[in-house]
């Protein structure tokens, strides 16, 4: 992935619904050392973007569970947060190839503790 924007957790391009929280210097590895987080299955995350291909970014931890994907409208499925023990700046979910132009991507939390987001990457 040539990424061509980093997009953190603050950006406003992202738009949230449900009750995020902002937690920022929490001196484990995050991009820009910041993340919103959520405790409430249903709560989701939405990124607007241009081009043709995206990675999202977060913590993996053993406290966190399955998001469902939605991009253009249509399910993609669901990916996991989980990891036995935590690590920052993991890859959960990535798609290339799609049509140059305007994408919509929603991640919604689904099972777990935690879903945290940390930055997506655009290309």
């Amino acid at each position: 992935l040539d990424v061509t924007r980093t997009i953190n957790d603050t950006d406003p391009a992202l738009s949230y619904s449900g009750s995020w929280y902002y937690s920022a210097g929490r001196g484990l590895g995050d991009y820009g050392d910041d993340v919103h987080a959520t405790t409430v299955n249903g709560d989701s995350v939405t990124v607007a973007f241009y081009g043709s291909a995206i990675s999202f970014l977060t913590e993996r931890n053993s406290d966190e569970g399955s998001i469902a994907v939605t991009l253009d409208g249509a399910p993609q499925g669901t990916v996991s947060g989980y990891a036995a023990s935590r690590s920052a700046q993991q890859v959960v979910y990535s798609v290339n190839g799609l049509p140059p132009g305007l994408h919509v991507l929603t991640l919604t939390k689904q099972s777990g503790t935690y879903m945290l987001v940390d930055r997506f990457d655009v290309s």
